[in-house]
């Protein structure tokens, strides 16, 4: 928790207008139709051939915003807001694209490798050989009934259901009660108020952010991008990192070392308080540069005996996570929980009271009162544990009930917290892998058996800090929540089904996927399936502790222990001190960490010069401009590449 409001982030004013106003127009609905009519198909190939369609949905935005204002009815900030919202998942949520890599995961030879394509279920992929063999491309099979259903009933329903339920309980504890920050909500919410408003200097601080990152853009991702597309093979600026990691190898073995080449990481020190940045890169240094050289010089055979010299960053950071750091990640997040909910308790005491007895003004916004949250919840959660357990009979019930009723709820409380105070959440851990792995070796469930392979394949809830994000802009704004959940789940939700639908299936009817078409997937598609297979045919535990695993090291303990005590001296002590910055630092690798700070340099020499009052009042539509500009240069860059990849040379 952060005892002091950092410099680089002035108080967001969050309070609500008397009277917050719907927004749920014809014409949000109409950009919703857009993005998923023409937007979609960009969303289902990218990932395909090039990495992700990021930003696209601004496209949308500044078109409406164009044909709005020329028909002489500008848009308003509460639209726009709206319209982001709804756009970003109904043109860029795929939801049907999945079950195309579920496929080629049941029969793709690294999963024969691995021995576990006759224990994958049926109710994940059909069982049909042509289906898996993709002989059969088409969705319209009696075969496809069941796994579908299931994706349907647990991704989209219930887990709204839980998601939505967690939403209004994390907004009233940490937006209304606690009044965090949450910086990147608030840079799309003054996004909207700079179009809406359109006040002459903030646009012209949008436009300058807009070039910059434009500019950067094309050079760092759209001449390459375009370039592979015409067979040449070249990188103006290293992306996403560039990699020190060998040069300084000789000093700090095992490092995690480089400076990360994202714009919006970089600019993030513009918006992200100060005290949340100085303990990031803290929190960064301590765990992937002197832990790690510690861990390779002192315990190398005992935690990294894979580690070698001319281990590059990636490597450095994804093994190192997997066999020591995990365990420090679950004990940050454990010392985040309790103190929330012990030095927070008051106001988590508030938001539970306000829910109980909803205010008008909370009424006129559309919140959902306290009985209802909790019905949707443990409706929710109770009927997904149901659902499991009926697909899996025989496994044991205890983690399933830890996962899908106990840990959504603890991981919505920590990670909204890290959002909402700097941004960035706390980095995801191998609980599931864990328990299910203790489970089996408890009542001796065999590892190549259908319960042994098939549980890794059950669905679970995901985190749901994104609703508190969404009703923070919309309050920002003075948009009522209530319009941005009817907008979200009753036109996008509905659309993006619809045309996921449409496009997958017509996409994948032209060929197997992956095939040298789609060069991404068929990259990082294998990668996957290793990862996974690795965890589903591996014996013992990732986790260092000595509650979880006697005999390791009790790095998860020793975690919880030293984050909490320099929590408690810093409250003595009156030091500022930020526990999530400090547990986010396991997420937030040296090279994303020292690009944040020095983010913050350039606020801290522009408020020099210029005065901090200026900065801070221009600096959210600049970041804006970063956005925008990156939408509109991954936009252009995606209609060239189309462009070359759809012209070849004639045979005559």
């Amino acid at each position: 928790m952060q005892t002091t409001q950092g410099a680089s982030s002035s108080t967001p004013s969050t309070t609500v207008p008397e009277e917050a106003k719907s927004a749920l127009s014809f014409r949000v609905v109409l950009a919703a139709v857009f993005a998923a009519v023409v937007m979609m198909p960009v969303a289902v190939w990218m990932p395909l051939i090039g990495g992700g369609a990021a930003g696209l949905g601004f496209t949308t935005i500044l078109l409406f915003a164009y044909i709005a204002r020329n028909y002489g009815n500008p848009l308003t900030k509460q639209e726009i807001q709206l319209m982001n919202a709804t756009i970003s998942v109904a043109g860029f949520s795929v939801f049907f694209a999945g079950f195309i890599q579920n496929t080629y995961f049941s029969n793709s030879p690294e999963a024969h490798m691995f021995g576990i394509t006759d224990y994958i279920p049926n109710w994940w992929v059909p069982s049909n050989p042509a289906i898996r063999n993709q002989v059969i491309r088409t969705f319209f099979v009696s075969d496809w009934l069941l796994p579908i259903s299931i994706s349907i009933a647990t991704g989209v329903v219930l887990s709204n259901l839980i998601s939505l339920s967690l939403g209004f309980l994390v907004y009233q504890l940490y937006v209304v009660e606690e009044k965090l920050p949450f910086p990147f909500a608030r840079v799309e919410a003054e996004t909207s108020v700079t179009l809406g408003e359109r006040e002459p200097r903030k646009l012209r601080a949008m436009l300058l952010g807009f070039l910059i990152c434009f500019i950067y853009s094309i050079l760092a991702y759209g001449l390459p991008l375009v370039g592979g597309a015409l067979g040449l093979s070249f990188s103006l600026i290293p992306v996403p990192y560039i990699d020190l990691t060998k040069a300084i190898e000789p000093i700090l073995p095992g490092a995690v070392f480089g400076f990360a080449t994202y714009p919006f990481t970089i600019f993030s020190g513009f918006v992200v308080p100060i005290t949340s940045i100085i303990w990031l890169v803290i929190g960064s240094l301590a765990i992937w540069v002197f832990g790690n050289t510690i861990v390779v010089t002192y315990f190398r055979s005992t935690l990294f005996p894979e580690w070698t010299l001319g281990f590059s960053l990636t490597l450095n950071w994804q093994r190192s996570l997997l066999y020591v750091w995990a365990s420090a990640a679950i004990g940050f997040g454990l010392a985040v929980a309790v103190v929330q909910f012990t030095v927070g308790r008051k106001a988590f005491a508030r938001a539970v009271r306000s829910l109980s007895s909803l205010s008008k003004v909370a009424r006129a916004e559309g919140m959902f009162p306290l009985w209802a949250i909790a019905a949707m919840y443990l409706g929710g959660t109770a009927a997904w544990l149901g659902l499991v357990i009926w697909l899996l009979p025989g496994f044991p019930a205890w983690p399933f009930v830890f996962l899908i009723v106990v840990w959504p709820f603890l991981s919505t409380i920590i990670n909204a917290r890290a959002v909402g105070e700097q941004g960035y959440g706390l980095p995801s851990i191998p609980l599931r892998e864990t328990l299910y792995i203790a489970s089996m070796e408890g009542v001796g469930i065999p590892t190549f058996s259908n319960l042994g392979v098939g549980v890794w394949f059950a669905p679970l809830p995901p985190s749901s800090e994104t609703w508190s994000s969404q009703f923070y802009a919309a309050r920002y704004v003075g948009l009522r929540i209530g319009d941005v959940v009817k907008s979200l789940l009753l036109v996008a939700l509905p659309l993006s089904l619809i045309m996921s639908f449409i496009y997958v299936s017509t996409i994948w009817s032209f060929g197997p996927i992956p095939s040298q078409a789609y060069p991404y997937a068929q990259i990082t598609w294998p990668i996957g399936v290793i990862q996974s297979a690795l965890w589903i045919t591996r014996s013992g535990t990732a986790f260092k502790s000595i509650l979880i695993n006697p005999g390791t090291p009790p790095i998860l303990e020793g975690a919880f222990a030293v984050s909490l005590l320099l929590y408690l001296a810093a409250r003595v002590l009156h030091l500022p001190f930020s526990l999530v910055g400090l547990a986010g630092g396991i997420g937030i690798i040296p090279p994303d960490a020292f690009a944040i700070l020095t983010g913050y340099i350039l606020y801290a020499l522009l408020c020099r010069k210029f005065g901090k009052s200026f900065v801070d009042t221009y600096k959210w539509p600049a970041y804006a401009g970063i956005f925008i500009g990156y939408g509109v240069s991954n936009a252009l860059s995606i209609a060239l590449t189309t462009l070359v990849k759809s012209i070849w040379i004639a045979p005559y």
